[in-house]
């Protein structure tokens, strides 16, 4: 049987050996609502200018999605060949999407979730596993996940806030995608050479660029050009190369 020991709103979830095997949120009461449930986020800024966060509580997806106050977390994955190391996989935003529909988007991306019966807690790399199971049909096996370390406030939308991390897959380019209809829009997007999308986030396409003319969507291009998140990008694609 599992013991657990309480770190402020968290409790660490341990084998009988005291290894530690989970994290749940302490004192988590089941919401009466339906709908998803995020972990949520105290976000704090140091007099260095650096940020750390911890878990304050839970809360419903409809309201973190409505108050931007209400903080929760989410994963975002660059996927890349691993064949050739310099194409991304973009795939298009289905049409319904009530966020940015139409744009080409991250490979994949997840809100982090709290399970509703018992209040644990996914990990960021369960987050990652599950969003490419859900949106592309990938599975562990299929592809190799790489952790860009550190996270990322996002508050480029004025109606909600997330505290995020990032990640990097690589996949063989013909290995079989399955894109889930409700999410993406497979009649379009697809793979591209990375400095095409660069010379988008940088604001200098040339005319030859097939991207020239799709709108992407703005968190991607926000996120390759803050200075952590591009600087980690561009280094695993240089190692990649050299390998």
């Amino acid at each position: 049987m599992s013991n657990e020991s309480e770190k402020g709103k968290i409790q660490h979830i341990k084998d009988p050996e005291g290894r530690l095997i989970g994290v749940k949120i302490r004192d988590y009461k089941k919401p009466t609502e339906p709908g998803e449930v995020f972990p949520e986020f105290d976000v704090k800024t140091t007099k260095k200018g650096t940020r750390t966060a911890s878990i304050k509580g839970a809360v419903l997806r409809e309201e973190a999605h409505e108050n931007a106050k209400r903080i929760h977390g989410g994963v975002r994955i660059f996927l890349i060949d691993k064949g050739t190391r310099s194409k991304i996989y973009l795939p298009k935003r289905a049409k319904t999407k009530d966020k940015d529909p139409n744009c080409l988007d991250y490979g994949g991306g997840e809100h982090s979730t709290v399970d509703r019966e018992t209040g644990v807690l996914e990990t960021w790399e369960q987050t990652a596993i599950r969003g490419l199971v859900e949106e592309l049909g990938l599975r562990p096996g299929d592809y190799d996940l790489i952790r860009i370390p550190g996270h990322e406030l996002d508050t480029s939308d004025p109606t909600q806030t997330e505290w995020g991390t990032f990640y990097i897959a690589t996949v063989p380019k013909d290995h079989p995608l399955f894109p889930n209809k409700q999410e993406i829009d497979p009649s379009e997007g697809g793979w591209f050479e990375i400095g095409h999308l660069l010379e988008k986030v940088d604001d200098k396409v040339s005319e030859d660029n097939p991207l020239k003319d799709h709108e992407i969507r703005s968190m991607l291009l926000t996120d390759l050009r803050r200075p952590r998140v591009r600087e980690a990008f561009e280094k695993f694609l240089a190692v990649e190369k050299a390998t």
